[in-house]
């Protein structure tokens, strides 16, 4: 997809012409109209309503309506919170519940009252789509917009293609795979993320990949055929009882994946199905997975002392826990 403005070579230059774009949409919006911003190869969206007192709400997806793969990093969340969105008040469950505050929403909010700021609109919608939703170029983006009677309208300012309901990427599916045909897959998939294009096989069959300060391992397992993601954080950890207590709540919050406590180690580990297999999902886990260790081990090591796995070297754990264990 592209819009109806080719792409320059200076991604900053791009956010900018869509900064003064969207700020001349907003600055003309009328009260009851709406206006949907989409990213065309992820479920994000964040959509801006004009309000009939003149001012602007604007709404974001929370990890309340995504698949947990797709769910938003703590990272993305404290961007959320530096930008001026409050958090979720509502569950999806409550929505249709009498008696609750109509300020109350299932989505990150954040509102402008009249009159509307529309430069500062556009750089925290911008800021958002960019710092919070991973785009990395308006290119990825397209719109949908209506009217107060709920009619679709045209936004060709916005310089985006518009949103086709029935358009989509096609995603990639293999099934009836043996063991070893998963494991070619695994290998070919994580090589596409890898500097070298190649993914590097250690001498137990697993996949290590490095960011920052931890390291995950990628490993393909039998009965049932699945495909385990996971990063050793912490080693000779001095209280079981304060591990296991950090790691319950932890577990509350995670986005993917679970903690486990294993002898004096906490690990981040995350089960993918592998038959059928979906590359596109493992390539999602792995983001997800990778960024969440580099946070979370040292994180750890503040609450509860021990030692980082990947600053000390430490030789792999030799664990198969059970999925879903805790």
């Amino acid at each position: 997809m592209a819009g109806d403005t080719a792409g320059t070579a200076d991604p900053a230059a791009d956010w900018d012409d869509l900064e003064r774009r969207l700020a001349g949409v907003v600055a003309a919006m009328a009260a009851g109209e709406r206006v949907l911003l989409l990213t065309v190869d992820a479920p994000y969206f964040l959509g801006l309503t004009a309000a009939a007192d003149g001012g602007v709400c604007a709404e974001a997806v929370s990890n309340q309506q995504l698949h947990p793969r797709r769910w938003l990093s703590p990272r993305a969340l404290e961007r959320l919170d530096e930008l001026g969105w409050t958090p979720p008040s509502l569950t999806p469950d409550e929505v249709d519940e009498p008696g609750h505050d109509p300020a109350a929403s299932q989505y990150h909010r954040r509102a402008w009252a009249a009159p509307v700021p529309p430069s500062e609109v556009a750089a925290v919608v911008a800021a958002t789509l960019r710092d919070v939703f991973g785009v990395t170029a308006p290119a990825g983006l397209a719109y949908a917009a209506s009217a107060d009677d709920g009619r679709d309208r045209a936004l060709p300012a916005l310089g985006l293609v518009a949103y086709r309901a029935d358009e989509g990427p096609e995603v990639e599916v293999f099934a009836g795979l043996t063991p070893d045909e998963l494991r070619r897959h695994v290998i070919d998939t994580v090589g596409t993320v890898t500097e070298s294009g190649a993914a590097q096989v250690d001498a137990d069959g697993d996949i290590p990949l490095r960011n920052g300060t931890a390291v995950t391992f990628v490993r393909v397992l039998e009965d049932p055929l699945r495909v385990r993601l996971f990063s050793p954080l912490l080693t000779d950890v001095p209280s079981a009882t304060a591990a296991l207590e950090a790691v319950n709540d932890w577990n509350r919050r995670l986005p993917f994946g679970f903690l486990l406590v294993a002898d004096t180690q906490i690990l981040l580990v995350a089960d993918l199905v592998g038959d059928p297999f979906v590359p596109s999902q493992l390539l999602e886990a792995l983001m997800v997975i990778t960024e969440l260790a580099d946070v979370l081990d040292e994180q750890l090591q503040e609450l509860l002392g021990g030692r980082l796995f990947l600053v000390h070297d430490e030789p792999k754990p030799r664990w198969e826990p059970t999925p879903g264990y805790l």
